[in-house]
């Protein structure tokens, strides 16, 4: 995994360049991974559209999260379940998550969900790409990084 994470961290710096040389989605997930993803269903033609929309991602919208390494290991195991700090609209593109814990998250990707709800439940887990993902409770998912 940590060779993964590495060449993603060189995609993002490096761009097209090392996105040519991209290996693709079969060498960077072990074979549980693609097993549990359904990686072997797919056609020649859909890994390679996979393969290219996951090089987009990561070359220019997915963010470098900097985390601990208690708070990353707390994650992989349990997820970080709290509430929405006071009264909750969805999100809009570009919002910004007050927990109770005292933890700040803000959107990773555009994307609009409207939902009212006074301080509802949240579960922000990591997807088997290392990204964050909050779970409000369990209607709806939005990518999300870690801002305190």
């Amino acid at each position: 995994m940590k060779n993964n994470v590495l060449f993603i961290i060189g995609l993002l710096l490096c761009g097209s360049a090392v996105a040519s040389e991209f290996p693709g989605i079969e060498t960077l997930m072990t074979a549980e991974e693609q097993q549990a993803a359904g990686i072997q269903k797919l056609t020649v033609a859909e890994k390679e559209a996979l393969n290219k929309w996951l090089i987009r991602y990561t070359v220019n919208e997915a963010p470098v999260t900097k985390i601990s390494g208690a708070e990353t290991e707390k994650a992989k195991i349990e997820g970080i379940v709290s509430r929405i700090d006071g009264a909750f609209n969805g999100w809009t593109g570009k919002t910004v998550f007050k927990l109770e814990n005292g933890q700040v998250w803000k959107q990773r990707l555009p994307s609009t969900w409207i939902y009212s709800a006074e301080s509802p439940n949240v579960k922000i887990t990591r997807n088997w790409l290392g990204y964050y993902v909050m779970d409000v409770e369990g209607k709806r998912q939005v990518g999300v990084s870690k801002i305190k």
